[in-house]
C-alpha cells in the first residue's frame, strides 16, 4: 500500500488529522479534555511533513506540540486486509481506531473514539444507552442532511439500516403530512433557542402504520459554528391513545356534571375538615366563588337550622359504617330556602382505612315541589275513593239486600263493577311510544283501550285519525315542529272516547329519548284527560263575560241614578232657597227649624249620592295600570286639604314612599279619604299628628312559587281611635260608629278605600284603642 507523502482532512466530528509517508505515520489527534494537541510519529522529521495552515479550522498558534513519540508505543493492534488498514493507538487518555482504506484520491481515514478506552463510569453510560428502549440520533450539522441513527433506532421503525438512509430528508418523508409543519415550526424554533426540548409527532414505521413517537433533542454550539443536534425517539403510540381515550372521558365526565347541574364534593382530608367542591355549589347558594366552603362546618352554616342534627348523624355514619350516605335537607339559597339531595360514599387506602368521602348535592326543590302536589293531588284522589269506596259500599249493602228479595241482583253489581272500572279508566292516563319519525310502530294498550283503535289501524301514523279534525292541523304542525328540532312537545287536542263515543280534551306531552345529543332512539309521551278542566274554563269565560256586563250596567245605572236623583235634589234645594228668601221672616221660629233641617238633609243626599257614584266608580272604572309615585300622590292631597289642615293646626309628616303600579285617580281618592278621616276625628283640643310611612315585606314562596313583595303604607293618627271589635266592620258600606250630630259624614268612604285597595290586588287592615289613635296599613303590590 503507497501511503506517501499525502495529508487529508478529517470530518469535523473527528479529533485527529493524519499525515503518510514511507517512513512514518504521523497522528496529530486533539485531547478535547485537556484542550491539547498531540503530535505522534516515528521520526522528527516527519513533523515537517504537516501543513497546518491548509485547515481552516485549526490555529496553528494554539497547538502546544509534543516530543515524537515512538510510534511501535502509540500501536495497540493493528490489522490488514484488501480494503485497507485498522489500527488502534492510544493518546494521552484516549483510545482510538483509525481505518485506512485506498481510493482514487489517495487514502480515505476515519477516525473514531475506541469504546475500550472509556473509563468504567463512561461504560456504563453506554451500556446504559443501549439497553434504553429509546432510539438514539444524532444530527452533526443541521445545515447538512446526513445523520446518524442507533441500532434501536431502527428498530423501532421496523426497517434494516441498509433500506433506510440515516438523513433528514428520509424524516420529513416518513413523518405524518398533518405534523410536518408543526414540526419543522418546532425545529426551526428549538435550534434558534437551543437548549433542550421534546416534541410528540407520527411516524410511519414498516409493518405497523403511523405510530406516535416522542423526540428529545438537545442543542449543541459546534466550537466551528455549526449546530448539532442530538437526541432519543421512543415510541409512545399505546400511552398517547390511552391519555386520549382518559382525555375524552374526562370532557364527557365533566360535560356530564355540567349539564347535571349537581354538585360534586369531596371530603379529602377528614384529619383537618378540608372539603373541596364543584363551582356549582355557588351558584346554587347564589354566593361569590371566593365565598365557596372549605369545610363541613362552612357548608353546614347553609343548612336550614332543622336539618343540622340530621346531616351530622348521616356523616357521623357514613365515616363509622362505610355505608353509602342519602338523606334530603334545605339549603339556604339567595333569600329562600331549597331542598337538595345529598349523596356519598367512602373511598378507602391500600390498608382498609377511611382516607376520604365524595359524593354530589342535587337541587330538588322542584320535584320536592311537585311531590308535594302529588301527595296533595293523591289526598284529594284518596277522599275522592274514599267517597266513592263509601257510595260502593252503600251499594253493595242495597244489593246484599236486594239479594234477599230478588234473584236478579247479581247483574246490578255487575253493572256497577263495569261502572267503577270505566271511572278507573276515565281518570288514567294514555301512554303511548312512537319512533324517531312519531310512527306508532309497537302496540300500544292504552291507546288502543281508549280510542278503540286496533294495533294495525294505529301503526305508523293511523293514530291521527283519532284526533277531532278541528284541532288535527295546529296539533301535527306543532308535532312534526317538536320531531324535526327535536324538543319538548306539549299540545291539547281532543281524541276520540270509544266508551263515550264521543271526543274528550286531552294534554299531550312527549319527550325524546336521546342517544348523545341529538340521536333520537323514541318518543314517549303521555295524554292526559283535561275534558272538565276546559268546561271549568269554559264556565269561567261566561262568568267574567256575565260579570262585566253587569259591571257595565252598574256603571251606567250609577250614572242614570246619579242624574235622576240629582234633578229633584236640586229643585228641593233651589225651591227651598226660594221660600226662605221670599218667606222666611214670616215664617215662626219652629218653620225656620223645619226648613233648615230640610236643605240639610238635602246637603246630606247629594254627599250620599256623590259618595255612592265614587263607590261605584271604585268598583267598575277601567283600571289600567301604571307607574304611580306615591310621594307626589300625597303632596297632591295635602294640597286639596290645606284648608282643613291650617284649620286644625295639623301636622303631617310623610316619610320616604314608593313608586307602585296602579291607577293615580283612584289612590288618589285612598289616600285623600284616608287624611280626611285623620282630620276629621280628632280629640278636643288635641293638635292632630299624622304619620305616613312606608316599608317592603317579601312572604316566603309556596313550594314551586316564588316570594312574593309588598309595598306596605301605614297612616298613623292620634285621634279618637277604635274598639278593636269593629276593626272590620268600619270597612262596609253605611257602618258608622258615631251619629251624624257627633260627626258628619254617609259612612262610605272607608268602604270605597277597601274597594279601592282591592282593586289594585292589595289589602288594609285597621287597628286602633279608644282615644288612642289609630292605624290603616295598606299593602300593595310591588310588581
Amino acid at each position: 500500500m503507497a501511503l506517501s507523502g499525502l495529508s487529508y482532512k478529517l470530518h469535523p466530528t473527528t479529533t485527529a488529522l493524519l499525515n503518510f509517508s514511507e517512513e512514518a505515520i504521523v497522528v496529530v489527534i486533539r485531547d478535547i479534555e485537556a484542550r491539547q494537541w498531540y503530535l505522534a510519529g516515528a521520526s522528527a522529521s516527519a513533523r515537517n511533513l504537516l501543513e497546518l495552515n491548509d485547515f481552516q479550522d485549526w490555529d496553528p498558534e494554539n497547538i502546544e506540540p509534543v516530543d515524537p513519540i515512538p510510534f511501535h508505543e502509540l500501536l495497540e493492534e493493528a490489522s490488514a486486509s484488501d480494503s485497507g488498514m485498522k489500527l488502534t493507538a492510544k493518546v494521552g487518555r484516549q483510545h482510538f481506531q483509525l481505518h485506512l482504506q485506498s481510493c482514487p484520491e489517495g487514502v480515505l481515514v476515519k477516525a473514531t473514539t475506541h469504546q475500550q478506552g472509556l473509563t468504567i463510569d463512561q461504560q456504563r453510560v453506554v451500556l446504559a444507552m443501549d439497553s434504553l428502549y429509546e432510539g438514539l440520533w444524532d444530527w452533526p450539522d443541521v445545515s447538512e442532511e446526513e445523520m446518524w441513527w442507533s441500532d434501536r433506532y431502527y428498530g423501532l421503525l421496523g426497517y434494516e439500516p441498509s433500506a433506510l438512509p440515516p438523513t433528514a430528508e428520509t424524516i420529513r418523508s416518513l413523518v405524518h403530512p398533518e405534523d410536518r409543519a408543526r414540526i419543522r415550526a418546532f425545529v426551526v424554533q428549538h435550534i434558534e433557542e437551543g437548549g433542550s426540548s421534546s416534541c410528540d409527532y407520527r411516524i410511519l414505521t414498516k409493518d405497523r402504520g403511523y405510530r406516535w413517537f416522542r423526540a428529545r433533542a438537545s442543542v449543541v454550539r459546534n466550537e466551528d459554528g455549526s449546530t448539532r443536534v442530538i437526541g432519543t425517539i421512543s415510541d409512545i403510540h399505546e400511552q398517547y391513545v390511552m391519555e386520549q381515550e382518559l382525555r375524552l372521558t374526562k370532557e364527557r365526565l365533566e360535560l356530564a356534571l355540567d349539564a347535571s347541574n349537581d354538585t360534586v364534593w369531596d371530603y379529602y382530608d377528614l384529619n383537618r375538615d378540608r372539603l373541596w367542591l364543584s363551582d356549582h355549589i355557588c351558584e346554587l347558594l347564589q354566593i361569590p366563588l371566593d365565598q365557596k366552603p372549605r369545610s363541613h362546618d362552612d357548608l353546614f352554616k347553609y343548612i336550614h337550622p332543622d336539618d343540622l342534627d340530621l346531616a351530622r348523624n348521616c356523616l357521623e355514619e357514613l365515616f363509622a359504617s362505610g355505608q353509602d350516605l342519602a338523606f334530603e335537607c334545605r339549603l339556604q339559597c339567595g333569600d329562600q330556602w331549597r331542598w337538595v339531595s345529598c349523596v356519598g360514599r367512602v373511598v378507602r387506602d391500600a390498608h382498609g382505612h377511611v382516607s376520604r368521602a365524595i359524593g354530589t348535592i342535587s337541587d330538588i326543590h322542584n320535584l320536592k315541589a311537585s311531590q308535594l302536589q302529588v301527595e296533595q293531588t293523591n289526598e284529594r284522589l284518596e277522599q275522592r275513593v274514599q267517597h266513592r269506596t263509601q257510595e260502593l259500599e252503600d251499594v253493595n249493602s242495597a244489593l246484599r239486600e236486594a239479594l234477599k228479595r230478588e234473584a236478579a241482583s247479581s247483574r246490578e253489581l255487575a253493572l256497577n263493577e263495569r261502572r267503577l272500572r270505566m271511572l278507573t279508566d276515565a281518570v288514567s292516563s294514555i301512554i303511548w311510544t312512537t319512533d324517531k319519525a312519531g310512527n306508532f310502530v309497537e302496540p300500544q294498550p292504552s291507546w288502543q283501550n281508549y280510542t278503540g283503535q286496533s294495533e294495525t289501524d294505529a301503526a305508523g301514523k293511523g293514530w291521527h285519525r283519532m284526533i277531532h279534525e278541528d284541532d288535527a292541523e295546529h296539533f301535527l304542525r306543532e308535532w312534526k315542529e317538536s320531531l324535526s328540532e327535536v324538543k319538548a312537545f306539549a299540545s291539547e287536542c281532543r281524541i276520540w272516547c270509544n266508551d263515550t263515543r264521543r271526543y274528550r280534551y286531552f294534554a299531550v306531552k312527549a319527550l325524546p329519548l336521546l342517544r348523545g345529543e341529538a340521536n333520537v332512539l323514541e318518543w314517549v309521551g303521555s295524554m292526559t284527560d283535561v275534558q272538565a278542566q276546559k268546561e271549568h274554563e269554559k264556565q269561567l269565560h261566561n262568568y267574567a263575560r256575565e260579570l262585566q256586563a253587569r259591571n257595565e250596567y252598574l256603571q251606567e245605572f250609577a250614572y242614570a241614578a246619579s242624574h235622576d236623583l240629582r234633578e229633584p235634589l236640586r229643585k228641593i234645594q233651589a225651591y227651598s232657597n226660594l221660600f226662605n228668601e221670599e218667606f222666611g221672616e214670616e215664617l215662626p221660629e219652629e218653620g225656620t227649624i223645619y226648613l233648615e233641617n230640610m236643605q240639610r238633609a238635602a246637603g246630606r243626599m247629594e254627599k250620599l249620592i256623590d259618595d255612592l257614584l265614587q263607590y261605584s266608580r271604585a268598583s267598575t272604572a277601567s283600571f289600567e295600570p301604571e307607574q304611580v309615585d306615591l310621594q307626589e300622590i300625597l303632596s297632591e292631597v295635602c294640597e286639596v286639604l290645606e284648608f282643613t289642615i291650617r284649620e286644625s293646626e295639623a301636622s303631617i309628616e310623610i316619610a320616604e314612599l314608593p313608586s307602585v303600579p296602579g291607577q293615580p285617580t283612584l289612590l288618589r281618592q285612598l289616600f285623600q279619604n284616608l287624611i280626611s278621616n285623620a282630620l276629621k276625628y280628632r280629640r278636643n283640643e288635641v293638635r292632630p299628628q299624622i304619620e305616613v310611612s312606608a316599608r317592603t315585606e317579601v312572604e316566603p314562596p309556596e313550594p314551586g312559587g316564588s316570594p312574593k313583595a309588598w309595598h306596605v303604607v301605614s297612616i298613623r293618627d292620634n285621634g279618637i281611635g277604635f274598639d278593636p271589635k269593629h276593626a272590620e266592620r268600619i270597612f262596609k258600606p253605611f257602618r258608622r260608629l258615631h251619629t251624624r250630630q257627633q260627626y258628619e259624614g254617609t259612612g262610605i268612604g272607608l268602604a270605597i278605600c277597601r274597594r279601592i285597595v282591592e282593586r289594585h290586588r292589595g289589602r288594609i287592615e285597621a287597628s286602633g284603642k279608644p282615644n288612642a289613635g289609630s292605624t290603616f296599613t295598606i299593602y300593595l303590590p310591588a310588581f
